[in-house]
Order: C-alpha cells, then structure tokens, then sequence
C-alpha cells in the first residue's frame, strides 16, 4: 500500500471477502456471473448496498462487535452453468428477492408447477407443459374440466407465490379449448444505473431518485 502511494499506482484486487476490499480498496465493484451488478466507493457499496447480491455477500462478513448482529440474507441454489446464462437478471434464479420483471422464463415456472404437483399440491391438474419463452400448457387431470382445473390452481398460485418467486411471473390464467393457458410477464435485464455519484447499481428493484439519472455501461 506504501509503493501505491508513493507512486501513484493502481491496483485491482479481486476477492469473494468484501470486508478485506472494504479495507484495501477505494472502490468496489461486485460482479455476478461477469457482470457489475454494483459499483461505488467502498463507503457507498459497503454502508450503502443497493443489490440484493451485494448485500449477502456482506451479511456473511463477521462484525467485530458482539453486539451488532446481522440479518443473515439467505442465496439459495448453485451458480449457474457460465455457458447457460440466465435471462434478464441474472441473478433472478437466485435472488431472494426477485418479481416479475426479472426474466422468469417458462421452463422455469414450469418447473416451480412440476414441483408442487409432485407434492399433492395441485390434483385437478394433468400434463405441464412450456411453450416458447413466455407460455405455459397444462392439461386437466383425467375427470376434471379445464373450468375447475384453472379455478383450484388460480388459488394455489395465490397461497404460493410469495414463497416461490418464479410464479410471480405469471401474468395471466385462461382456459383455451380442452386446457388452460399460462402467460408469463416480460422480463429484461436490467441497466447498470447512477444512483449517485459514482454509486452505480443494476436492479429491477432501484427506482432512480430523478428522471435525470444517467444509464452507465458496466
């Protein structure tokens, strides 16, 4: 740190402990499977975290006081595969905190309904199946009408959604012919955003405090 100073060098450490960063570095930029998902002062990004991802990452750093206890922000799930990057978000599949907007595809609310009809949770339905990005088939079980079918998983969806982000992509239920029909929200990536100055942050979730911020390229 002394050869820094003294000849105005500059270094680019890279690190998973953001409460080593927050002592060596000025600035900080968290990045998600290749992208800066934040970026600031290390006063800003570790005082100020914006990111659902920042703010874990910092929850799990030990504080020296006893007394100060931290919220523990749980990230569930393994990273996704670099070659099969996620759309919209890319933390979306992970982040905790995570609606419609953040790019839920069909697949993987076709999963999240596969789930809860392996666990009894959704009798009157048949067959789930994705179609294309934003849409979803399902069949009635043998005996049922795609009338009621749609009526009981309509009220699945409400007790769920709030614990199983992904259906909160759902957009809207109707029945077409012999099934029903799920259409799913559209979700996009979100713009690395100034907050403040130099305190950048890419999040569905930031709403910027004028109409005067200014998108920057990560």
């Amino acid at each position: 740190m002394d050869l820094r100073k003294s000849r105005g060098l500059t270094y680019l450490f890279i690190t998973h402990d953001l409460g080593l960063a927050w002592i060596i570095a000025d600035r900080i930029a968290v990045m998600y499977l290749g992208k800066i998902v934040e970026i600031g002062t290390a006063e800003q990004v570790i005082r100020q975290p914006q990111h659902p991802y920042t703010r874990a990452l910092i929850s799990v750093v030990p504080s020296p006081d006893p007394r100060k206890r931290v919220e523990r922000v749980i990230v569930k799930g393994e990273r996704p595969d670099a070659a099969n990057i996620p759309a919209g978000c890319r933390f979306h599949p992970r982040c905790p905190m995570a609606f419609e907007a953040c790019g839920w595809d069909a697949e993987e609310v076709a999963e999240e309904l596969q789930v809860l009809q392996a666990a009894g949770r959704l009798p009157d339905v048949g067959m789930i199946m994705a179609q294309g990005e934003r849409a979803i088939e399902i069949l009635p079980a043998p005996g049922k009408s795609p009338t009621d079918a749609r009526s009981a998983l309509e009220a699945v969806l409400a007790e769920e959604r709030n614990a199983r982000l992904a259906l909160k992509a759902i957009q809207g239920v109707r029945v077409r012919d012999d099934r029903i029909i799920l259409m799913l929200h559209a979700g996009s990536a979100p713009r690395l955003t100034r907050l403040a100055p130099e305190h950048s942050v890419a999040c569905h979730l930031i709403t910027p405090p004028s109409t005067a911020s200014v998108a920057v390229t990560a």
